[in-house]
């Protein structure tokens, strides 16, 4: 039978069926390490610093930074943050 006033019943599966996503980098590895961390959305260049800790959204602490900036007259401009 058909369900009364609601959306059609579709089937992809419920947030229960799905397996769990690993996280794509293990960043456990470079906790204490110089990264490189580049900017999505148009920034030009990124930045260096000691990373220091993240969470699950990979949201960064980063220490002793430094950012390069590109698409200026000087090959590259650094500086510390």
């Amino acid at each position: 039978s058909k369900p009364r006033g609601g959306a059609p019943q579709s089937s992809a599966p419920s947030a229960q069926d799905k397996p769990k996503r690993e996280a794509i980098l293990d960043l456990s590895k470079y906790v204490n390490e110089p990264i490189r961390v580049k900017f999505m959305g148009g920034r030009e260049g990124g930045v260096v610093g000691t990373l220091k800790g993240y969470d699950q959204l990979l949201n960064l602490v980063l220490d002793d930074v430094e950012e390069h900036i590109q698409g200026t007259s000087i090959p590259l401009l650094t500086h510390t943050l």
